[in-house]
C-alpha cells in the first residue's frame, strides 16, 4: 500500500483526524504554556485598554454588573502589574461608570473565569491560550474539508506557524484571542450549516455571527457579505428552502444582538447598535500622524493642524 493511499484511509476516518487534532492541541498547549516569552504573570496592564477590560471583569465577578468600569473594589483585587498615582486617581473618579464604548462579550467571558476561579489573570491567559492552540489543532482538519488531502497537508504547515505567530497575544487581558476564536466558531459552524442545510445549522451560524459581534463590532462585515452571499445563491437556485434558513439566520443573528442593543441603548440615553469606541477611532488610526502604524488620537489637538482637525466634520457620523 502506498503512502497516499495509507494517508488517504488514515484521513477518511472521521475518528482519527479528531483525535490528531486533540494531540496536537494538547501538544501546544503544554509547549507553549511553558515558553519563557509566553506572560503568564498573575497581573493586568494598568492602562491601555486592559484596565478597562480588567476592571470590567472583576466587577461583574464580585456582583456589581455588566459592563461597570473603574475601582468598585481594593485596588490590590483587580491584580494590576503596577501602581500609578495618577492613573489611580482617574480610577477612582467616577466607579461604576457603565462602558459603551466596548463590546460586552470579553469583559462577560473575563467575569465568568474569574467568577469560577478567583480574580487570576494568569487562568484568564492561559484559558486564551488553550482556545489559540484549539485553532491551530483543527487547521488540518479544515484544511481536509475544503481541499481533502492537499488541504490536510496545508493545514498541518499553517497549524504551527499560526501558533508560533500569535500565541503571545494570549498573554494580555486583551480581546484577540477571543476574537480569533469566534472567528474559527464561525467558519466551523459555516462547515455544519453547507453539510447541513436545516434549520438547526441556520441557528447555530445566526448566534454565533452575533456573538461574533458582540465580541468584537469590526467583524460586522463578515455577516453582512455571508448573508449577501447566501441570498445570491437562493437566486440563482429558485430554493424555498434555502430562503426559509436564511431568514432564520438572519432572525437569529439580530436576536442575539437585540438585548445587547436595547440595554445599552436605554442605559446610555442614545441609539446604540453595536458598541463601538466613539465616533473619532477610525480616525485616530488613520491620520497623518500614523506613519509609525499606531495609534494617535492627538490630531484632535489643534496644535497638531491636522488636515482632519479644519474639514469642517467633526461633528459627522462615523459612516
Amino acid at each position: 500500500m502506498s503512502y497516499t493511499a495509507a494517508a488517504t484511509i488514515f484521513l477518511e476516518n472521521k475518528k482519527n483526524k479528531i483525535v490528531f487534532s486533540v494531540m496536537l492541541i494538547c501538544f501546544y498547549f503544554i509547549l507553549f504554556s511553558r515558553t519563557p516569552t509566553f506572560t503568564n504573570a498573575d497581573t493586568a496592564t494598568f492602562g491601555c485598554d486592559t484596565w478597562e477590560y480588567e476592571s470590567m471583569g472583576v466587577n461583574f465577578a464580585k456582583g456589581h454588573g455588566i459592563q461597570k468600569w473603574g475601582g468598585l473594589e481594593e485596588f490590590g483585587m483587580y491584580k494590576f502589574d503596577r501602581v500609578d498615582s495618577a492613573l489611580v486617581k482617574d480610577f477612582y473618579k467616577n466607579p461604576g461608570t457603565s462602558d459603551f464604548y466596548r463590546t460586552p462579550a470579553y469583559p462577560l467571558f473575563l467575569g465568568i473565569i474569574y467568577k469560577i476561579f478567583g480574580v487570576s489573570p494568569s487562568i484568564a491567559k492561559l484559558i486564551q491560550l488553550l482556545l489559540l492552540t484549539i485553532i491551530a489543532g483543527f487547521l488540518p482538519w479544515i484544511g481536509y474539508i475544503f481541499w481533502r488531502n492537499k488541504g490536510f497537508l496545508s493545514g498541518l504547515i499553517a497549524s504551527p506557524l499560526y501558533i508560533i505567530s500569535y500565541y503571545k497575544t494570549a498573554g494580555y487581558i486583551l480581546t484577540e484571542s477571543l476574537i480569533a476564536f469566534a472567528l474559527f466558531l464561525i467558519l466551523v459552524s459555516y462547515i455544519y450549516f453547507e453539510s447541513k442545510k436545516n434549520t438547526l445549522s441556520a441557528i447555530v451560524l445566526g448566534v454565533l455571527l452575533g456573538i461574533g459581534l458582540l465580541i468584537k463590532g469590526s467583524l460586522m462585515f463578515i455577516p453582512f457579505l455571508l448573508f449577501l452571499f447566501l441570498a445570491y445563491q437562493i437566486y440563482k437556485a429558485k430554493d424555498k428552502t434555502r430562503l426559509k434558513n436564511l431568514i432564520v439566520m438572519v432572525s437569529v443573528f439580530i436576536s442575539t444582538i437585540l438585548p445587547w442593543s436595547l440595554y445599552a441603548s436605554l442605559k446610555s440615553n442614545s441609539f446604540v447598535v453595536l458598541s463601538t469606541q466613539g465616533k473619532a477611532v477610525l480616525m485616530d488610526c488613520n491620520n497623518e500622524l500614523t506613519i509609525d502604524g499606531g495609534w494617535h488620537p492627538q490630531w484632535e489637538n489643534k496644535n497638531y493642524k491636522c488636515f482632519y482637525n479644519s474639514d469642517k466634520m467633526e461633528n459627522s457620523s462615523p459612516l
